[in-house]
């Protein structure tokens, strides 16, 4: 019964935040496979953003909805932005 009770009193205030206009950022940055990858949840939208410059590379996030790049040149980056949802917000990014 705990757990629940603090899913719903969290669940409320995340509501209560977001009805005052005050919202959470939870962005990251990390360097995989030689590249750079910008992800997480601001605001409204979750990303993720991808970037190598020799290798061919791709980037998704979901939440709410999803947003799927195409295959990106190198050198250019692969933006993908997707509506968050309340939980669960995902990003991910692929390379040849």
């Amino acid at each position: 019964m705990k757990k629940i009770t603090k899913v719903v009193a969290t669940a409320a205030a995340t509501i209560v935040l977001l009805s005052f206009g005050v919202t959470t950022a939870n962005a990251t940055t990390a360097y995989p496979e030689g590249g750079t990858w910008n992800y997480g949840v601001s605001g409204s939208y979750t990303t993720s953003d991808y970037y190598h410059g020799s290798r061919t590379h791709k980037s998704t996030a979901v939440g709410a909805t999803t947003s799927i790049t195409a295959w990106t040149s190198p050198g250019v980056w692969a933006r993908a932005k997707a509506i968050s949802a309340l939980g669960g917000n995902k990003a991910y990014y692929d390379v040849k």
